[in-house]
């Protein structure tokens, strides 16, 4: 690990490339404002695609300011850029670019004159080499590269942190973001703990807020942007999920990431990041039977991948509908590690704190998607 002044250095640091390209978008547009840190020093803020009416948050020492609503990439494809093209009409300034369907629909538009200037570029990547990723998207950097860790083991990884010094002082990614939906709270308290990521993105949702609330304020404490994705997890049906989104806001996340895949959806989900929507908060919402993705299951002594099969079916399958996305997660999780490794034997009922009926819930899965 490197030191607290090496790690300074390490900050200050963007990379010519970067600092010309942002120096470029300041240029072509993207104001700068200030804002207040949570000890109260005032700071200034990098926005994009600021649209009037519209609610824009810092994210943490970042200092990029977000718009509440960001697009999640996971579902994007050609067919489905109208709804981004929408999504940034509307004012939303943030997307998580993924590889696959969505860097093929993301390219073109990154390419267009003045686009790449418009937003906020994340990508779900891991540090060793985006070159590839960064040719497909046509752009030479992203603004945060959104490394997905769902154990704590590699969380503590030097050899990350070296090669995001290295993407960082030539120029290619700007910030670090730890991404998880596994083993959430550890995994999001080791990530605090090594100090070397300026933002975390981690699944919270109404099944998993109590556990993560008080990291939340830790978060906050040590100046890391906070952002939050899977959000609808266990949600009843015909519930507001802008009356949920403006809770969690409240509890400090910065924005909510939300893959959308029509312009009717943006319309409805926009309010979450319109000034004067009067949509009231939630209050909590009863869940009973919905994984938290705590991680007390982790050690399955037939290695079944719990948490990923349950979020796969409760999240993608439930949830969102998303049958084909659920079908192709599920395929991808090794064969001794789907739900027909299960020996029935029932540890991982006995320490889960939800009481959740694991055993049935891996059949279900199993038969739905397999």
């Amino acid at each position: 690990m490197t030191s607290p002044k090496a790690d300074e250095t390490i900050r200050a640091s963007m990379g010519r490339r970067s600092f010309l390209a942002r120096a470029a978008a300041l240029g072509a547009g993207v104001a700068a404002g200030a804002a207040a840190r949570a000890d109260g020093a005032e700071v200034k803020l990098e926005h994009r695609n600021t649209q009037p009416g519209v609610v824009y948050r810092r994210l943490g020492r970042t200092n990029l300011a977000v718009s509440a609503l960001g697009f999640g990439g996971v579902v994007l494809s050609p067919e489905r850029m109208p709804a981004f093209e929408a999504a940034v009409k509307r004012g939303v300034n943030f997307i998580m670019a993924h590889g696959g369907k969505c860097t093929e629909a993301l390219g073109p538009w990154l390419r267009k004159p003045g686009n790449r200037d418009r937003i906020f570029l994340g990508l779900a990547s891991g540090a060793r080499n985006i070159d590839s990723a960064l040719q497909a998207l046509g752009t030479d950097h992203v603004d945060l590269l959104m490394v997905p860790i769902h154990s704590v083991k590699p969380v503590p990884d030097e050899g990350l942190a070296k090669a995001f010094d290295a993407l960082r002082k030539a120029g290619k990614a700007r910030f670090l973001c730890l991404v998880t939906h596994a083993n959430v709270p550890a995994v999001w308290k080791k990530g605090l703990e090594v100090g070397w990521f300026d933002v975390i993105l981690p699944t919270y949702n109404w099944p998993s807020r109590n556990d993560l609330k008080p990291l939340v304020a830790e978060t906050r404490k040590k100046d890391v942007g906070l952002l939050a994705m899977k959000t609808l997890n266990g949600l009843p049906k015909g519930r507001d999920a802008v009356a949920t989104w403006k809770t969690f806001l409240d509890d400090g996340i910065a924005a909510i990431l939300k893959g959308m895949t029509d312009p009717k959806q943006v319309a409805d989900y926009i309010r979450i990041a319109t000034k004067g929507d009067k949509t009231a908060a939630s209050h909590q919402i009863d869940c009973s039977g919905q994984c938290a993705l705590c991680g007390r299951c982790e050690a399955c002594p037939q290695g079944v991948a719990i948490q990923d099969i349950l979020l796969t079916w409760q999240y993608y399958g439930q949830q969102l509908r998303w049958t084909d996305v659920a079908r192709s997660r599920y395929s991808a999780i090794p064969a001794a590690a789907q739900a027909t490794a299960c020996q029935d034997c029932g540890r991982c009922e006995l320490v889960c704190t939800r009481h959740l009926d694991v055993r049935r819930l891996l059949r279900e899965a199993h038969d739905a998607l397999a």
